[in-house]
């Protein structure tokens, strides 16, 4: 009777650690074709900024992932103020802004 205990127990837990790598793979995927891209999220970063491409320097784009989350972290300088943005990755939506002096 014991020796079913454990099985089960094992069993129950390797099914447990299957369903949890689903979960985590299906929460990494990203389907790359609904993307905005990085120069579209580069340019609605600017426009809440009120800026054109060549009135920034230091202009860097990059996809991430946090919480299940895809977006774009979006970064560029003026002469006196630093921009960094979040840009959700398929609605082009800013999640969050900051500038710094």
């Amino acid at each position: 009777m014991k020796k079913n205990v454990k099985i089960t127990v094992i069993v129950i837990l390797i099914l447990a650690l299957i369903a949890a790598g689903v979960i985590y793979l299906i929460l990494q995927t990203r389907d790359d074709d609904l993307l905005i891209g990085e120069d579209r999220a580069a340019q609605v970063a600017l426009k809440d900024a009120m800026l054109t491409e060549s009135q920034v320097s230091k202009l860097k784009t990059k996809l991430k992932l946090d919480d299940g989350t895809w977006y774009y972290d979006v970064e560029f300088c003026t002469r006196t103020l630093d921009y960094e943005y979040e840009i959700e990755a398929y609605s082009g939506a800013i999640l969050k802004k900051d500038i710094d002096d």
